[in-house]
């Protein structure tokens, strides 16, 4: 079959006109409608999670061609509760399809045509990563960004994506983050979706967010480098004082 069937969420919204788009295709976490501010270190980018918290997570296509997106939480694709092909998380997955600058918001895994279980910050023993006995990448959301086939070939620079070259094979460093967190299934939220033909050209890129509790977060701030982001980030001078 020539087409690979994908996933796009009828409850995206187009992105207004006029707002301000990010250069290249990015992954956002969001609590309560606001974005989640990071902490980028020189292992990576991170953000304080509380035990609780339901979170979502806002995918952005400012191109103006479709892409598609494998999203996972905790090494598993949150369409079908998979774990990747090997380290590629692209062979294979599921992916959420964006039209040319379409905003969508995934509020959980999606557990039916129409229904998704809330994202919701657990204990690593309540996450359903450890349920389904794939615990291996726990405090990890990732999106790869893939080009649909019929698209021109794009080399993105910039900090909201890893720049990839187009037909180039993305490798992932990932192994397990030091954290005790993981994400649940939470409360049932409608949520529909509709299976479209996309057929998948090569990886763009990636966005890699690690969460991990707000002492696991200062432990990651003592080791320097470290650049805040974000006005909930710490300060600089604090920073150095630990």
């Amino acid at each position: 079959m020539r087409h690979v069937i994908a996933i796009l969420a009828l409850t995206a919204a187009l992105t207004a006109s006029g707002a301000t788009l990010p250069t290249a295709p990015s992954a956002t976490v969001l609590v309560g409608g606001s974005p989640v501010a990071e902490v980028v270190t020189s292992a990576g980018a991170y953000v304080a999670a509380v035990i609780g918290t339901e979170y979502e997570i806002r995918l952005t296509n400012p191109t103006s061609d479709r892409v598609g997106v494998a999203l996972s939480v905790d090494g598993l694709n949150v369409l079908d509760g998979k774990a990747p092909d090997g380290l590629s998380f692209f062979s294979g997955d599921r992916l959420w399809i964006l039209a040319p600058g379409e905003t969508a918001t995934i509020p959980g895994w999606q557990v039916s045509g129409a229904t998704a279980r809330r994202f919701t910050v657990s204990r690593e023993a309540d996450s359903y990563a450890r349920k389904m006995g794939k615990a291996t990448r726990l405090g990890v959301i990732r999106a790869v960004f893939v080009e649909e086939r019929a698209a021109q070939n794009w080399i993105y620079v910039g900090a909201d994506m890893q720049g990839t070259p187009a037909g180039h094979t993305l490798t992932s460093t990932l192994g397990q983050v030091s954290t005790s967190l993981g994400t649940a299934m939470g409360a049932s939220t409608t949520h529909q979706v509709t299976e479209v033909e996309f057929e998948r050209g090569p990886q763009l890129g990636a966005v890699e967010l690690r969460y991990v509790t707000p002492a696991e977060l200062q432990a990651v701030l003592r080791s320097p480098p470290v650049a805040p982001v974000g006005k909930w980030a710490p300060e600089p001078e604090k920073q150095a004082r630990r």
